[in-house]
């Protein structure tokens, strides 16, 4: 029973290699993985950058033109935008 079902896996992987939709999944799968690192890595060499620390990083500079912006909400004033506000 064993040895039929690993033939059985055997047929349908064989199978499975032999489709169009395995070499669509191999290369959709596959590329990416190999890709981006070659270029990751080729733009830090060939433009010589550093990776930077989150030590290192400025979160708080710019933070209050930021939320100035996003506070400024346009009022609405006709009655059916008023309606629509209240909807959504």
């Amino acid at each position: 029973m064993f040895f039929d079902q690993k033939l059985i896996y055997r047929y349908q992987t064989v199978q499975d290699t032999k489709s169009k939709d395995f070499a669509a999944n191999l290369i959709t799968n596959y590329l990416p993985q190999v890709l981006f690192p070659v270029v990751y890595f080729g733009h830090k060499f060939w433009k010589k950058t550093k990776v930077v620390g989150v030590h290192e990083m400025d979160f708080v500079s710019g933070v209050d033109e930021i939320t100035a912006e996003e506070t400024e909400e346009d009022v609405p004033k006709t009655w059916w935008r008023k309606a629509l506000a209240w909807i959504f």
